[in-house]
């Protein structure tokens, strides 16, 4: 999976883990993959999303995944697809695609979500008026061919799509944003009953404030997951960047940049 931060060139290259390689605590954790070479991604026709990478001799310390270059790494393009697939049809060719949007904020041990939930339905999908939002853009941009639309289908969510994740052992202040990011989808696996990726096709997480770094917002490529600095989740430049990412693959400059 490459990222790339709003607001900043940052890009690299991460790790959806399956399998044996997660606790059974876990559903999900992204982790960043160092001892690469540059360009390695782009050699090696690695497809976000798509592609898995077998690493043999590696090791997982401290969040990252440590390639050992003296062995050989397998890589397999095809098969499980870590993101959730298009049940609607491909989005390059437009035709009345509808999106299920999970929006989550968080309620941690020392740092809360700002925006509450009736806020971010609003900022969102216009639940109270808001004129300029997410759903409101995709769909003036797509000429009413693109819709994202807040997931009404959960009971426990509701019908505004928006969902509070209660962490109340997990202190975010100082902690880095990948790790509140992880605790959070697992969590709302546990609450709502179901992996993320099958209640929704796209999941905002909106974390709290504190975390560790000036950044703004990221997504993972070809994927149902975008993460957003605490207020940036409610501005539409952030929101329609991150999620456009998810859901098109950037193709106006080389590897998703702006």
């Amino acid at each position: 999976m490459v990222t790339n931060e709003v607001g900043s060139d940052q890009e690299h290259v991460e790790c959806q883990l399956r399998g044996a390689d997660l606790t059974e605590d876990e559903s999900f954790r992204m982790i960043r993959i160092k001892g690469l070479a540059p360009g390695w991604a782009e050699e090696n026709e690695i497809e976000s999303g798509v592609s898995t990478i077998f690493a043999q001799g590696s090791c997982i310390d401290d969040g990252s995944l440590f390639i050992n270059t003296d062995e050989e790494l397998i890589i397999v393009n095809g098969g499980e697809d870590s993101s959730k697939g298009d049940e609607n049809g491909s989005v390059r060719n437009l035709e009345n695609v509808v999106k299920k949007v999970l929006v989550l904020r968080i309620v941690a041990k020392d740092s809360t979500t700002t925006a509450t939930e009736a806020e971010l339905a609003d900022d969102l999908f216009g639940a109270a008026g808001d004129v300029v939002n997410l759903q409101s853009q995709f769909k003036a941009c797509s000429y009413d061919q693109l819709q994202f639309n807040a997931l009404a289908s959960n009971t426990e969510v509701g019908t505004d799509g928006i969902y509070t994740v209660s962490l109340p052992n997990t202190t975010v202040v100082g902690q880095d944003d990948t790790s509140i990011l992880a605790a959070a989808v697992n969590e709302a696996k546990a609450q709502l009953g179901d992996n993320l990726e099958n209640i929704a096709d796209h999941v905002m997480v909106c974390l709290p404030p504190g975390t560790k770094g000036g950044w703004i917002a990221y997504a993972y490529v070809n994927h149902w997951l975008s993460a957003y600095n605490d207020e940036w989740c409610r501005d539409p430049s952030g929101q329609m960047h991150e999620v456009g990412k998810l859901q098109f693959v950037i193709s106006c400059s080389p590897r998703g940049k702006h």
